[in-house]
Order: structure tokens, then C-alpha cells, then sequence
């Protein structure tokens, strides 16, 4: 059995937010690949294709390579180009299929809670940045 807890945040993240400690860090199981992913799996319909075109385009932008995680990448779009069909034709959606595309979703940091970076700096005008200082004024 795994861990309990939640997952070990990568070394990366923590070198970003800027938390990084030697005695805290942990190591990698897979080294990533270089490279560009390769082309669609034939298993791929049309719209599941051009998500997969869409999604690395945007990857390609943020500068986040996939290659070597094609298999749950073309999963991914794959669910994604099914859950767009069942919406417009009206067909219910699981909830686990919603739960399923959130995972995977989350895995290719792309939902606002699975993306690093820094947040807006809070300004002095700022009432929650009082609050934090001792007190409302």
C-alpha cells in the first residue's frame, strides 16, 4: 500500500514557491523525457484530436513537456471529447466520470488550484492586507 497523506509535493514546486529544504526533498521515481510527445493514438476520434492538438499547444506556451505520459494524456482527451458529447446531446454524465476528469485534469495542471506560481501581491490599500498587520484601521 501507498502513503497515507497527501501526494509529496516535487522538488520543483518547491524550488518555485521557494520552500525547498535539502532533509525535505524528495526524489524522483521517473526522470522526465525530452522530447515532443508523438502523434495521436489512432484510438483517437476527430474531437478527441483536436483537444489533443489544443492541450499541447497550450503545454508548449507554459513550457510543461508530456512526453512519456502520452498513454494517460490521450486518456485524458479522450474523456474530455466524451464528456463535450454527452453535454451536447443532453446524455446524463456520471459523477465518476467527472471525478475521473478532474484527476486527470489536475495531473496536466490544468485547473487554477493545480497551477504554481505566485499570487497577486496584496496592496496596502488593500483591507485584508490591514487585517493581517494587526487590525482594521
Amino acid at each position: 500500500m501507498g502513503r497515507r497523506g497527501p501526494k509529496p509535493t516535487p522538488n520543483k514546486i518547491k524550488l518555485i514557491r521557494g520552500t525547498f529544504q535539502n532533509q525535505t526533498a524528495t526524489t524522483e521515481l521517473v526522470p522526465p523525457l525530452d522530447g515532443e510527445p508523438g502523434p495521436p493514438p489512432r484510438f483517437l476520434n476527430a474531437s478527441a484530436r483536436r483537444l489533443w492538438a489544443d492541450h499541447l499547444a497550450t503545454y508548449r506556451r507554459r513550457g510543461q513537456n508530456v512526453a512519456g505520459c502520452e498513454s494517460a494524456f490521450a486518456q485524458y482527451v479522450a474523456l474530455e471529447a466524451e464528456l463535450e458529447r454527452r453535454y451536447k446531446v443532453r446524455l446524463e454524465i456520471p459523477t465518476a466520470m467527472i471525478t475521473a476528469y478532474r484527476m486527470l485534469a489536475c495531473e496536466f495542471f490544468d485547473t487554477p488550484a493545480s497551477q504554481v506560481g505566485k499570487g497577486k501581491t496584496a496592496t496596502p490599500a488593500n483591507r485584508f492586507t490591514k487585517n493581517a498587520a494587526g487590525g482594521a484601521k
